[in-house]
């Protein structure tokens, strides 16, 4: 087992990869593809990773989600509260 598999890294790597979800979701704001492409791109790169390197990239996926799932509650509150984000 590798160092990223253990599980004191867990959480380091679902911080890491929040971010990343956020940046998804803006790309999927300003233009449906380039979300769509980064969403692609992300994880036929995690599993890849994971087939590879069997470092446990659903970790990585689960940070993914928070960010991504996070930002679509931020942008659904906003929309309640009446701001408007404009791209």
């Amino acid at each position: 087992m590798i160092e990223w598999c253990k599980k004191h890294t867990a959480f380091i790597r679902l911080i890491m990869h929040i971010p990343v979800g956020i940046v998804n979701f803006i790309g999927f704001l300003i233009n449906g593809s380039i979300g769509f492409a980064f969403l692609t791109g992300f994880m036929i790169y995690e599993l890849n990773e994971d087939w590879r390197l069997s470092d446990c990239a659903y970790k990585d996926i689960l940070g993914w989600m928070f960010g991504f799932g996070g930002s679509i509650l931020i942008f659904i509150g906003l929309k309640i509260a009446g701001i408007e984000i404009i791209f």
